[in-house]
This record gives structure tokens, C-alpha cells and sequence, in this order.
């Protein structure tokens, strides 16, 4: 019991790196693109 709750509490603060690092690489591509656009 104690393991399924330790999975599921690991497994939503991998879902929120996971999106962190994916808005991270969006706004790092974005700035890429305008910069030598630009």
C-alpha cells in the first residue's frame, strides 16, 4: 500500500518535470528561432 502511494506521488512529480522541462525547451527553442531570425 505504502509503495503504490510512494509510486503514484513519484510518478506526478515526473509528470511535472517532465512538462517543466518540455515548457523549458519551447521557450528555449522560441528564443533560438526569434534570436536568429532576428
Amino acid at each position: 500500500m505504502i509503495e503504490a502511494t510512494t509510486n503514484a506521488a513519484a510518478r506526478r512529480a515526473f509528470d511535472k518535470a517532465h512538462v517543466a522541462r518540455g515548457a523549458a525547451m519551447t521557450a528555449f527553442w522560441g528564443w533560438l528561432f526569434h534570436r536568429d531570425a532576428g
